[in-house]
């Protein structure tokens, strides 16, 4: 499929903006900026999301958020439904790598008429930025061209595949950009005192960290960093924000909640983004009921079990499965604990920590039976109660090879 016009200008017109010892730094007026702001910004497609935010972006399926948002009609990191629940009217918040802006107009919608400091050092992203604060009538928001890191000079910007992998380097295709600390900003800006900060740098987040020493140590907001460096987890700043007085917690998906990041680490290898917190902004999540300390040491008792039983039978679906779980006598012991946790966590009258401390004891339960073992629990659970039809299906699936019961799975 060829490129459409506007694709085709737009291209070219890079391609003469950012020729070698032509390039000028973002920020700095001229015709040919403005011109290829416009064109950029004229050519956007406009794309709505659930949470209200109109969004400018490239008119491409190439670019990340445009496809995402074109399937999802959302950003698939579960952090972005999470900053309802901790931001609120008159805060104040800091975006380091804005690209389009998908986190600093959500922002800017729950924190006015609080301000909302963006920082996006990419020419096309912050065009399009540009034109989504417009679209979104976010006055409240501002937006600087510039990169943060550790010292205050001239840069080059590598673009990525999309413009959500564009990073500071030293050479390939790209464009210069001004390069600042968060401290000098800071010092410039004279900020209200922050809320809330998101830092997504592209494997720089150890630098900004380093030219925001002063910002970290005299002010307490809530971080949002990304976590991974590429395809691998950036270790050090495991270390970095424990030892500037933040501690490390993730978001539960689905439910509105910080947990501590386990001491080894292991939790968070599926994760994209974590967060970090000093103990007054901790405490302050926690009374809210956002946040957990620690994970009390959670085992299922006969009063657990019991009310695990009575919360499955008043489902609507409980009826189909009555044979299965009349008696918990009967239950395989593993299976029927499993079950009592994950009820624990379904109830809402019981405290958060305990409800979390049962829902990875859940977690920790099933992962320790491998696929067979549990389907072999599954059987030996059900079959016994279940009709003679559904029986011999049960026990024929057992015994159907993994390999035909996963293309009879996928069929």
């Amino acid at each position: 499929m060829g490129m459409s016009a506007p694709s085709m200008e737009i291209a070219m017109a890079f391609k003469a903006a950012l020729k070698p010892n032509e390039q000028s730094i973002p920020g700095e007026s001229s015709e040919n900026t403005d011109s290829l702001t416009h064109l950029i910004q004229a050519s956007a497609s406009i794309l709505h999301l659930s949470n209200g935010v109109t969004l400018a972006v490239p008119p491409s399926l190439q670019a990340i958020t445009t496809y995402v948002i074109l399937e999802q009609e959302t950003w698939f990191e579960k952090e972005l439904a999470f900053l309802p629940h901790v931001l609120r009217p008159g805060m104040t918040t800091i975006d380091i790598g804005a690209n389009l802006g998908i986190y600093s107009l959500a922002m800017a919608r729950l924190v006015a008429p609080g301000k909302v400091f963006a920082y996006e050092p990419a020419s096309e992203p912050r065009a399009l930025f540009k034109r989504s604060r417009e679209l979104n009538g976010a006055s409240n928001l501002e937006i600087s061209a510039a990169a943060l890191s550790d010292s205050e000079r001239e840069g080059h910007l590598a673009f990525g595949m999309s413009s959500e992998l564009n990073a500071l380097a030293d050479a390939g295709p790209g464009e210069r950009v001004r390069i600042t600390t968060l401290d000098l900003e800071e010092a410039e800006q004279h900020w209200p005192a922050p809320d809330f900060v998101k830092i997504d740098a592209e494997g720089e987040e150890e630098r900004v960290l380093a030219g925001g020493a002063n910002f970290f140590a005299c002010h307490s907001p809530l971080v949002m960093f990304e976590i991974k460096a590429g395809s691998e987890i950036n270790e050090s700043l495991l270390s970095i924000f424990p030892s500037m007085g933040y501690r490390l917690y993730r978001v539960l998906p689905e439910m509105p909640v910080l947990i501590p990041v386990d001491p080894d680490g292991t939790s968070i290898n599926f994760e994209l983004n974590l967060f970090a917190a000093k103990p007054d902004r901790a405490q302050a999540l926690a009374q809210a009921g956002l946040l957990i300390e620690d994970l009390p040491d959670w085992q299922p008792d006969a009063q657990v079990r019991a009310d695990a039983l009575t919360l499955w039978q008043a489902q609507a679906f409980a009826p189909v499965f009555t044979p299965m779980f009349q008696d918990l006598a009967t239950l395989d012991p593993d299976y029927r604990d499993v079950l009592a946790a994950y009820a624990v966590w379904r109830t809402l009258g019981q405290p958060l920590p305990e409800r979390c401390a049962a829902l990875f004891y859940a977690c920790r339960a099933m992962s320790s039976m491998d696929s067979g073992e549990a389907r072999s629990v599954f059987v030996r659970t059900a079959a016994p109660r279940l009709t003679p039809r559904h029986a011999s299906r049960a026990v024929e699936a057992e015994h159907v090879p993994r390999a035909s019961r996963r293309r009879r799975e996928c069929s």
